[in-house]
């Protein structure tokens, strides 16, 4: 922790605020964004990140443990196509999330 400290200390603020920079420029060119639909202005956003790694207490590694444990095997069955995301007007699959019932098949408007 002392030497991560010192490092922090002797990096001028420059050039981790052109790192900072340099990444977001990579993740719009790769596509690490997102849009918060339902908005008036869904414009894509960048995925949150720090330049430097955050430190988690035991407490908030526990909770982010158990979101990621829940996740997972339902990415995993999606991208291996054992579930199914539902299409969308132009019959593209949506984001909406496996599950979630198409209410032009049922009949309902």
């Amino acid at each position: 922790m002392a030497s991560c400290r010192r490092w922090l200390g002797e990096v001028p603020a420059d050039v981790l605020d052109y790192r900072r920079r340099e990444a977001e420029l990579l993740f719009r060119r790769i596509g690490i964004t997102f849009a918060v639909y339902g908005e008036a202005d869904a414009q894509e956003r960048l995925i949150p990140f720090d330049v430097l790694p955050r430190i988690l207490s035991a407490s908030e590694w526990d909770i982010l443990r158990s979101g990621l444990e829940q996740r997972i095997p339902g990415h995993q069955s999606l991208h291996q196509g054992r579930l199914r995301a539902p299409r969308d007007s132009q019959g593209r699959r949506g984001s909406r999330g496996p599950g979630i019932p198409d209410i032009r098949s049922s009949g309902r408007r």
